[in-house]
């Protein structure tokens, strides 16, 4: 009898944000499933985004922004992460940092004697006086492997000096680097929308062939921006959230169960976790995948990457 692969989520975020007592935390949960159906249809509403005019899609990206931010008030909490993974069966996760909103030093402290768990970290551009060289050194004194590199948060471009530094780091060090992709047109958020588009990032991973790249989201609202060019990088992997299951069998067919991970964005929109397990699994039926295509995309293809960056801990 098959039994069910591993799953491990390759792009989640935790707000610090308080636990709250466990009264108030059911309070929180029954809210969760109250709004779920609402969630479902912004998921929905969020795919079906890509098929509108350009000018559309900045306003309603502008817009959504309050939706996403407000969101986060019954969504976000490491209690609140931890019960989304029981509930969709999410075995492991990379957490991801942003600082100033999501500090290094707290997704740390979460992934503290948690073998499942796996910090992310990301240099805070935000603080225009930070220096590379301490924040190399905390990374390092923390065992910390995987880099974040976020372009559009961050307002700078494939030449920033500092984004060379830390990749010149990362190649000789053999740290994973996970980096962006997807415009979302909202400058309330972000520095320079126009940086996510993941294309002009593409000479980094001819320029540093040492350094494995896991490049999140698939573009986010523009996949056949990806799907119609090539992507025959030896050092580079795809995450599958924010995708449909139409776009997630044509990376499929594209690049092969051995390129893509499973990933959910956790907690942007809410319920990213099963909503993203859901398409995917879809999108494996159609393309009939056998269980060792299946399990590469789940939690081989993540495993195998962060063991080979030195970051894998779990027992599994």
């Amino acid at each position: 009898m098959a039994t069910s692969p591993r799953i491990f989520d390759f792009h989640t975020h935790v707000y610090p944000i308080p636990d709250l007592p466990f009264g108030l935390q059911s309070i929180k949960k029954g809210a969760r499933s109250l709004i779920a159906p609402w969630t479902r249809q912004t998921q929905a509403l969020a795919a079906g985004l890509r098929r509108a005019p350009v000018w559309a899609r900045g306003v309603t990206e502008e817009l959504s922004m309050g939706y996403l931010m407000s969101h986060l008030l019954i969504e976000s909490s490491f209690r609140d992460f931890e019960d989304a993974c029981r509930k969709s069966g999410i075995d492991g996760a990379l957490l991801v940092a942003h600082p100033p909103l999501i500090p290094n030093s707290f997704i740390q402290a979460c992934a503290k004697d948690r073998p499942h768990l796996i910090p992310a970290w990301q240099f805070p551009f935000l603080d225009r006086g930070a220096p590379i060289d301490a924040f190399v050194a905390d990374m390092k004194a923390n065992g910390v492997r995987v880099l974040k590199i976020h372009p559009m948060a961050d307002g700078f471009g494939p030449e920033d000096e500092r984004y060379r530094a830390l990749l010149d780091v990362a190649s000789k060090e053999g740290w994973l680097v996970v980096l962006h992709s997807g415009v979302v047109r909202s400058h309330l958020a972000f520095q320079d929308p126009k940086l996510g588009d993941p294309r002009l990032f593409f000479d980094w991973f001819r320029q540093y062939p040492k350094v494995n790249f896991v490049v999140a989201h698939f573009n986010i609202h523009d996949p056949e921006q990806l799907l119609d060019i090539d992507l025959n990088f030896d050092n580079v992997w795809w995450t599958l959230s924010w995708q449909t299951a139409g776009s997630m069998g044509r990376a499929i067919e594209k690049l092969g169960a051995e390129r893509l991970l499973f990933a959910s964005d956790w907690p942007l929109l809410g319920g990213n976790q099963q909503v993203i397990k859901d398409r995917l699994i879809e999108a494996m039926n159609e393309r009939l995948l056998d269980q060792d295509e299946r399990a590469l995309i789940w939690s081989g293809n993540a495993k195998t990457l962060l063991s080979q960056a030195r970051a894998w801990k779990a027992a599994w």
